[in-house]
């Protein structure tokens, strides 16, 4: 019971010290967030202790959302060193043995990251070294950004591999699709799920705004023909993903005029990160009938669900000179999140339904091993039901500090060098100038409607 209650303590420990990070955030305080999630990664001893790369993923994000972009790098360091452990890049072993997890809860093991996780980890490590002007360093992390994307298929099959293995190392055999079709078990997936069947998906693992941010660095820098052609694949690729777009039209031409040996006309670029992604809730959902016997009392399974986040601003509108502006969707996270979810409930199933199957078999085994002693039945059960109690929960760990949608426009750098950036309906306006740049990149951060608005600014050419 000790031991039971030391591991079910990962998930609610985690939680609540996000919440104390997430309430800073929510109101803007990128300093008071970054300070909370510095003080929680730091309590980790290695970068493959279980909660390592969460955290150093949300001390990345929000230093970076603070202006303290070293400081950022070296967290989204570490937090790539145990990523690189768990994807197997690395010589490093993990301590904790899958199989014998699945007596416990899925928190007992390292968060090793999910794919949008990683692409975004080196997309933002970009970001960083381009508000610190280091070109070369940007490049290395597109280029591991791009990598990731393509290997992400791989990747997650490699996941759900591992839990049929630690399944049949229990002598589990788990056919997800039986599962899923199950009267019971259907009716309640379908009841907490159906969101999830409405929303428009990329394609697998794809993200416009990684696509497009690299598209516009080797547009801007590149060192021969090859980078050029890069830039036009990533446009075109984005065009394939959210549609008919006038700015990434503008850009085309602009990769014309480099081809041709032109000069690049003198452009501003708006990136604006808008409200909070997607935090992770519980649910819990009837055994499937084909588990349970007369032996065996109720055994529920815990299943992560994901909770959307609104309350963000809709839109910005740029004046520059003549000319007015909005930005537009560019990668709706809340999307790109909500698509690796769908994918990897396959995993998490064959998980779930393996750690449940084995519990009710030990339930079942208590049931026969104390049926001629009422007293002693009575009390191991209670036992066991409170042991399944600690422990039966999902995995909760998310996140919590990407935006729920990056929106982008683009126009001719006024003469003046200065534009208004309003915040649509809520009356929020920012006036910038714009640096001495030939292309500038301006970065906006919005969490909620009732924050001001955080800028920065960096040059691409």
């Amino acid at each position: 019971m000790a031991i039971a209650s030391l591991m079910g303590t990962g998930c609610a420990s985690y939680n609540q010290k996000a919440k104390i990070m997430v309430d800073h955030w929510n109101v803007g305080d990128f300093k008071g967030s970054s300070a909370e999630a510095t003080k929680f990664a730091s309590e980790q001893k290695c970068e493959t202790d279980r909660d390592a790369v969460i955290w150093r993923l949300e001390q990345g994000a929000t230093l970076r959302a603070a202006g303290q972009y070293k400081e950022s790098i070296s967290a989204f360091d570490t937090a790539e060193e145990g990523v690189n452990v768990f994807d197997g890049k690395s010589k490093g072993k993990t301590a904790v043995n899958d199989t014998l997890s699945l007596l416990g809860n899925p928190t007992t093991l390292p968060y090793d990251g999910y794919a949008y996780d990683k692409i975004m980890l080196n997309t933002y490590k970009a970001a960083d070294y381009l508000q610190l002007g280091d070109f070369d360093n940007a490049r290395v992390e597109f280029n591991r950004a791009l990598e990731k994307q393509t290997d992400a298929l791989a990747v997650n099959a490699a996941r759900i591999e591992k839990a049929q293995k630690a399944a049949a190392d229990k002598k589990e055999k788990i056919d997800p699709d039986k599962i899923k079709n199950d009267p019971k078990f259907s009716e309640q997936w379908k009841t907490y799920y159906l969101d999830l069947d409405q929303m428009k998906f990329y394609a697998d693992y794809q993200n416009p705004f990684t696509e497009y941010l690299s598209g516009l660095f080797f547009m801007c820098q590149p060192t021969g023909g090859a980078d050029l052609q890069r830039a036009r694949k990533s446009f075109e690729l984005v065009l394939g993903m959210i549609g008919e777009n006038k700015f990434i039209e503008q850009d085309m031409k602009m990769i014309e005029q480099a081809t041709a040996g032109q000069a690049i006309s003198p452009t501003t670029y708006v990136i604006f990160e808008t409200g909070r992604a997607p935090s992770r809730d519980e649910i819990r959902i009837d055994v499937p009938t084909f588990l349970a016997t007369t032996k065996v009392p109720y055994v529920g399974m815990a299943f992560p669900k994901l909770t959307f986040h609104d309350g963000n601003v809709r839109s910005l509108t740029v004046k520059a000179g003549d000319t007015n502006e909005a930005t537009v969707i560019l990668s709706s996270m809340d999307s790109v999140i909500a698509q690796e979810f769908k994918n990897d409930m396959t995993r998490v199933i064959v998980r779930t339904v393996a750690s449940a199957a084995i519990k009710a078999g030990v339930s079942y085994g208590i049931s026969e091993g104390t049926k001629n002693n009422e007293a002693a039945e009575i009390a191991s059960q209670a036992l066991w039901a409170v042991y399944q109690l600690i422990l039966n929960h999902a995995d909760m760990r998310t996140w919590n500090t990407l935006p729920k949608e990056i929106q982008f426009c683009n126009f001719p750098t006024p003469a003046d060098r200065k534009i208004e950036i309003a915040a649509d309906g809520t009356g929020t306006k920012s006036t910038v100038t714009i640096d001495d740049g030939i292309v500038n990149l301006i970065w906006v951060r919005s969490v909620n409607q009732t924050n001001p608005l955080q800028i920065s600014q960096c040059k691409l050419k």
